[in-house]
């Protein structure tokens, strides 16, 4: 008996330890979201080609010569992007065609030259939004599942981002002479948003019922101007007359959450900014450079946080720099 009172003693004093030390133990720190940047990068032998960093990871796309967005399906990446070609026949010479990259392994979408801008998935489905040669005419298009249907029949127009909301296609973009009439479709069916002045539209988002588009104006002094429409109306994001310094804006990417609507661009070609609900706020980015590659830059919202990819290989975190390397982002995505 007095052996199994030392023993049942022991076995006390054991859990007590046991649990003691566990309490104290440091919790698990959360995991981190990985963050995804598309862009062009030197590699190997490769002076400038097509790349993706996750983290601060570069992985090459072998064939390309820029990357322009990426998205997600279970396991797999995706990411559009565009590779040169030369033409041949008369007069010869080199040109861009559209590509994707599932896995690493590129897909050429087709109808040469072309451009591929932006990619979505929704269920199973792939979408990818650009500009390809349809019946000797640079047109806006899109490609489902590496099915080209062409938006607009007119001497030119681009396609420059989609999204998807259930059944329905949306993509943002421009028609007219040289591209300066701003619309977007639905469903293929063209919705014009502006129609006196020159405009672009380069981003969309979905948000319930509304559709937010972002992009620019020109004013009557010729400069151009930030702005969003929601449902066709338009939101001016800056008033140029009341800063001299300013010169143009132009607004390349839009993300919505709840009743707050984030717009991102750039500031006199040079300086990345965003709008949160029309106020401006620069980002810090010490190494800013002269935008002179027409790099868009994307946002995304993940939980609480705004991530924000800039003209060189980094992002802003809430204000709060990232480079991952060397080399240009063109656009982001993040996983939690």
């Amino acid at each position: 008996m007095r052996q199994l009172k030392i023993a049942i003693y022991f076995l006390i004093i054991s859990i007590f330890i046991f649990c003691n030390k566990d309490s104290h133990s440091p919790p698990p720190k959360p995991k981190q979201p990985d963050v995804y940047l598309t862009g062009y990068s030197s590699y190997g032998t490769t002076i400038l080609g097509s790349v993706y960093w996750k983290n601060d990871v570069l992985i090459p796309l072998s064939g390309g010569q820029f990357a322009t967005g990426i998205a997600f399906m279970n396991t797999d990446v995706y990411v559009c992007g565009n590779a040169g070609y030369l033409i041949t026949g008369p007069g010869g010479g080199y040109a861009t065609q559209a590509v994707y990259w599932k896995n690493g392994q590129i897909v050429n979408l087709g109808n040469p030259p072309s451009y591929a801008r932006a990619i979505v998935i929704s269920g199973s489905d792939i979408y990818i939004a650009g500009i390809a040669n349809v019946d000797s005419i640079y047109s806006a298009v899109y490609w489902k599942n590496g099915t080209l249907i062409s938006l607009a029949n007119v001497p030119y127009s681009v396609a420059n981002a989609i999204a998807v909301s259930g059944s329905d296609v949306y993509v943002a973009g421009n028609i007219g002479s040289n591209g300066f009439q701003a619309v977007y479709w639905k469903n293929g069916t063209q919705i014009s948003l502006e129609n006196a002045i020159p405009s672009q539209a380069n981003g969309i988002a979905i948000s319930g019922s509304d559709v937010y588009v972002a992009g620019l104006v020109t004013t009557g002094a010729g400069t151009e101007a930030a702005v969003y429409w929601k449902n066709g109306v338009r939101t001016n994001l800056n008033s140029l007359s009341t800063d001299t310094m300013i010169t143009n804006t132009y607004a390349s990417a839009i993300a919505v959450s709840g009743t707050n609507v984030y717009v991102t661009g750039f500031m006199n070609n040079v300086h990345e900014l965003y709008w949160k609900n029309g106020v401006q706020s620069p980002v810090n980015n010490p190494n800013t450079s002269a935008n002179m590659t027409n790099n868009i830059n994307g946002i995304v919202l993940s939980d609480t946080n705004v991530y924000i990819s800039l003209n060189i290989s980094a992002y802003s975190r809430n204000d709060t720099i990232v480079n991952v390397g060397n080399g240009y982002a063109t656009n982001i995505a993040v996983l939690p």
